[in-house]
């Protein structure tokens, strides 16, 4: 069996954590008891008890700022792992070499807005609401921004993130209202909460692959962004992530995503059609709320709920099918889809929430499943072109207003399991004595 050899076996120790690693490492073989004697730097943290062991040390890496900084030795470099502010390096002497620096609001209000090269990161709200900033260039060697850290910036106009950039805080660019263009680093992999929104400007956006997952709110109300490139490795999109973006007209859904947040594509009004990912199983509340130009909705087949105003006011909806592993359709699903004429509903759909047709004016025929064992308030209230319904032998309860306002509705068969039907029902439609609406019995 081959063993490593003492060069090797040094690379190894540098990932050791703590000195013990390394001292019982010089037990394993003689010829590893000169292997801490080999390092010129310390890739652990030192104290006075274990600086002995690194008798060659000659650049001294501090990990953590409690690390002792051994002011009394005289070293080659100190390497400070740290975060430190601006301020702190440019006071601090030429042999020390900084790894993690910041730029703060105090900084900047110091030194002036242009972003040194040697910064790492930006910090939190450092050119929050600054009125006069028109264009950032930020160093290659920034690797995130903080928390609301352009928020406000009316006037800035682009920004390009350096290659190595990896993380943004939430509200990073919110209301930057001139902000046009936005191109994103490969190496990007974070975006925080409402990152772009009410960036009213922004007009397209490309989400690089180490992206997988788009946040809450991170292009709400972004009133002018028309293209949207998801990428392929993409697993979630946050709540109301697109809300308002009233210029998106389509949006291609990579099929790896798996969950779509509340609200997502709220007041979308100009997108046409949407093809919704496999491996989705739950359409979001909201998700689609107030698209009133989409027409066309391709559902996974493993689809098994929509939520509550799922598509309520989609207003040029005028088809939907309903695939067949759905089970629930939650409260004012399809609520004043004005043009829905036609919806299938798969047989083992087990609820239809209240209100879930509430004033489909348009929906002239509708076929109740079987496996429903009651009809809630206000379900098909206001369909105003609904002439007659078929009621499934299980259905035991309908509740008030279910075919309220329904001023087509003319017959009702079925319905002899009936025992509970709720108030004003039926009130304002054309079933105008009991005997129409046997053998449905009315409790009060």
């Amino acid at each position: 069996m081959s063993s490593l050899d003492t060069f090797n076996i040094m690379v190894v120790s540098k990932y050791f954590v703590t000195v013990d690693d390394f001292v019982h490492l010089s037990f394993v073989r003689r010829k590893f008891r000169e292997n801490m004697d080999k390092f010129h730097y310390n890739p652990i943290p030192l104290n006075q008890k274990t600086r002995k062991y690194f008798s060659r040390l000659e650049t001294l890496h501090i990990y953590k700022k409690t690390d002792d900084h051994f002011l009394n030795e005289n070293f080659f470099c100190r390497v400070i792992w740290y975060e430190v502010d601006f301020a702190h390096y440019c006071n601090t002497d030429k042999k020390t070499l900084f790894k993690n620096v910041k730029f703060t609001k105090n900084d900047r209000e110091m030194y002036g807005s242009k972003v040194p090269e040697v910064i790492n990161k930006i910090d939190k709200e450092c050119f929050w609401l600054c009125p006069y900033i028109e264009n950032v260039n930020l160093p290659a060697s920034l690797t995130s921004i903080g928390k609301g850290c352009f928020y406000g910036c009316r006037l800035l106009s682009s920004i390009k993130l350096p290659h190595n950039f990896s993380k943004l805080g939430k509200q990073s660019f919110t209301r930057c209202v001139s902000l046009e263009k936005v191109e994103l680093s490969e190496c990007l992999y974070e975006l925080g909460i409402s990152s772009f929104s009410h960036c009213i400007n922004l007009l397209e956006i490309n989400i690089p692959e180490r992206v997988l997952s788009l946040p809450s709110q991170c292009f709400f109300w972004c009133t002018s962004l028309q293209n949207v490139k998801l990428n392929t490795s993409l697993v979630s999109i946050g709540s109301f992530c697109f809300a308002k973006c009233t210029s998106i007209s389509k949006i291609e859904i990579p099929n790896s995503v798996t969950k779509i947040g509340n609200g997502c594509f709220q007041k979308c009004c100009e997108l046409k059609e949407i093809e919704l990912p496999e491996k989705l199983k739950d359409i979001s509340s909201e998700t689609f709320f107030g698209c009133t130009s989409l027409s066309k909705v391709v559902f996974p087949s493993g689809l098994t709920s929509i939520n509550d105003h799922a598509f309520t006011k989609c207003n040029s909806l005028e088809n939907i099918e309903i695939p067949k592993q759905v089970i629930y359709i939650g409260s004012e699903c399809f609520a004043e889809c004005f043009n829905l004429t036609e919806v299938l509903i798969p047989d083992n759909t087990k609820l239809l929430g209240c209100g879930c047709f509430y004033a489909c004016t348009s929906l002239s025929a509708f076929n109740i499943p079987s496996s429903i064992n009651s009809l809630y308030s206000e379900c098909f209230s206001k369909c105003y072109m609904l002439s007659e319904i078929q009621i499934p032998l299980g259905i035991t309860r309908i509740g008030s207003e279910c075919f309220s306002h329904c001023l087509s509705l003319s017959s009702i068969k079925g319905g002899e399991h009936v025992e509970y039907v709720g108030n004003n029902c039926f009130i304002n439609c054309p079933l105008s004595t009991r005997k129409q609406i046997e053998p449905i019995s009315r409790q009060q």
